[in-house]
């Protein structure tokens, strides 16, 4: 049964947070956003544009934006079908970002399968594990869902990051397609060289 719950917490049109001298224009899809993370962009230099979630592709490509970011929110990724056919259509085209519920509709979109966890991560000072360094990073998470490890193989993405807690997928990457996906709360990393909105940043600076 589908619950559709982004469409009920996602904003009704599309907003604006702009800050002086932007590095780039982030447009955020908003799946159910905090405002801890528009601020935390704004923070970081980026103008932000926020649209429903069931903003077209076209609507999107129109903004010009540098990036975009598919955000965390509540519910089953597999039910969000308009986001889903979203990233399929803009992958390649624009750097995107996928956080929480965000990096599962993004994996789903990119072919892998996304179940629903008997204990799911809840909470803040969650490890995770970040493969690529094998340094333990610190998170605040909040999902009841995870990716299939073995659906991966059929996908383009590679792990980037594992709970430590059960080994389950917590981030993942495929830089021919310009995506990154973490199932963490970015704000919560800003100390570690592996700063998510940073990797972003440098996966759009790589794109012009």
């Amino acid at each position: 049964q589908k619950e559709d719950l982004v469409s009920k917490v996602s904003c009704k049109k599309m907003w604006y947070s702009r800050t002086t001298n932007p590095i780039a224009t982030i447009l955020v899809v908003d799946c159910g956003v905090k405002t801890s993370l528009i601020k935390e962009l704004s923070e970081n230099g980026f103008n932000v544009i926020v649209c429903p979630y069931n903003t077209t592709k076209d609507q999107i490509l129109r903004q010009k934006a540098d990036g975009i970011i598919i955000s965390n929110g509540p519910g089953n990724p597999n039910d969000n079908e308009e986001v889903i056919s979203l990233v399929k259509e803009l992958k390649g085209k624009l750097p995107i970002l996928g956080l929480g519920l965000g990096s599962e509709i993004v994996a789903v979109a990119m072919g892998a399968e996304v179940n629903k966890l008997k204990h799911g991560h809840y909470g803040v000072n969650l490890p995770v594990r970040n493969v690529l360094n094998g340094k333990i990073e610190i998170s605040s998470q909040n999902n009841g869902y995870a990716i299939e490890k073995s659906s991966l193989s059929k996908t383009t993405l590679k792990v980037t990051h594992e709970q430590v807690i059960d080994q389950e997928i917590a981030g993942f990457a495929d830089e021919n397609n310009k995506i990154i996906g973490v199932e963490f709360n970015p704000q919560y990393n800003k100390e570690t060289d592996e700063y998510v909105i940073t990797r972003f940043f440098n996966m759009i600076k790589r794109g012009e």
